[in-house]
């Protein structure tokens, strides 16, 4: 193994040695680039971009008014008391610019706002997902491709809530943890447990940065153990799915009630964890077990999603992406399909909350 950085935004990959001067692509920007031991090759030094290009590339000036407008909200707020820089130190922020801007926003907007737009990154995960699918031979290969994107759309949503960086490094090498584990898995069954037992990682650090008060650390590390413990137990790839599948489902709805701006979502939450166990006690297979959990999960992801959507623009989307849940469910065949659907839905409704949560 040697360690080697992505030559565009600097993340670094743990890569198997054989790896070595091949390419690869970074789980952190998407950009594909020759693995070597230590830092990229310095690039060659370019001519600089002639006066049109330059204008080409600068952000549009309603933008930049925005910008502008939101650092004065922030320097009035610092001159009135400091008011700016202790909300900014209470939900993890740093000194920063970016830091004090992003704060300001998240007061005039009166909920999570990510420092920059993941716009990009999104449509490419949903894009990949489409592309893995045509792809797929059978429905569990559906589920493996569904797992992996569904990671990589959690990993935005963490990097969201990340207002000082500081669990960057944890995210790129969950994702890098992921890709490894892939080589040596054997099923695509293996494949899926490996991807979700990823994205329960990637909501533990998630569910952290949104805990800004660090109120719910315990019940994090109680998720976390649960399924350690439950996956020593597991005799079967598809009880590991299960297992990843019902702490997907707890961290989700946690997530939901940190970020929660009212008691109705709490309520909402409750009854379908309740349904969830309900539902538990009558499934005859993992595979029921893991399907259930993937339903309740995108159940309590469109709670969150709900949430971050600020302004209320996407609730149709949301309600729409529910109601695929139910119809495609009903044309399932199998607990493989009905998993396969579960994931997918799981990661557009993931893909909404990110939306709501850019700037």
């Amino acid at each position: 193994m040697f360690t080697s950085l992505c030559k565009k935004c600097q993340s670094a990959h743990e890569v198997p040695d054989h790896y070595n001067g091949k390419y690869i692509r970074c789980v952190q920007c998407g950009t594909t680039f020759v693995a070597h031991p230590g830092p990229p090759p310095s690039p060659q030094k370019q001519e600089p971009a002639p006066p049109a290009a330059e204008a080409a590339e600068s952000p549009p000036k309603q933008q930049t008014r925005k910008l502008a407008t939101t650092a004065i909200l922030a320097i009035a707020a610092i001159l009135v008391g400091g008011g700016l820089l202790y909300a900014n130190k209470q939900s993890g922020g740093d000194l920063s610019v970016t830091s004090l801007v992003q704060t300001t926003q998240e007061i005039v907007e009166q909920g999570y706002v990510a420092d920059r737009s993941y716009a990009e990154e999104i449509r490419s995960v949903i894009s990949d997902q489409s592309t893995g699918n045509i792809r797929a031979d059978s429905a569990i290969q559906q589920c493996a491709n569904g797992s992996f994107r569904l990671g990589e759309m959690i990993a935005i949503v963490a990097n969201q809530l990340d207002k000082d960086g500081s669990s960057k490094s944890s995210i790129s090498s969950t994702l890098s943890r992921r890709n490894i584990n892939d080589i040596s898995s054997k099923s695509a069954a293996q494949q899926t447990a490996n991807g979700i037992y990823r994205c329960v990682e990637l909501l533990c650090i998630a569910a952290r940065e949104a805990d800004r008060k660090s109120e719910h650390t315990a019940a994090i590390r109680e998720i976390e153990s649960d399924l350690d413990l439950k996956d020593i137990s597991a005799k079967s790839a598809y009880q590991q799915i299960a297992n990843g599948g019902f702490r997907m489902a707890e961290l989700v709805a946690l997530l939901s009630n940190i970020t929660a701006r009212d008691d109705d979502s709490g309520s909402e939450v409750r009854t379908i964890l309740s349904e969830m166990r309900t539902s538990d006690i009558s499934s005859r297979s993992a595979m029921q077990q893991a399907a259930n959990s993937l339903y309740s999960s995108c159940k309590l992801m469109a709670v969150f999603a709900r949430q971050m959507d600020r302004n209320s623009s996407r609730s149709s989307e949301i309600s729409e992406k529910l109601g695929d849940l139910h119809s495609n469910d009903i044309s399932a065949d199998s607990a493989y399909q009905q998993m396969a659907n579960g994931f997918y839905r799981l990661t557009e409704l993931t893909a909404i909350a990110a939306d709501g949560l850019n700037p």
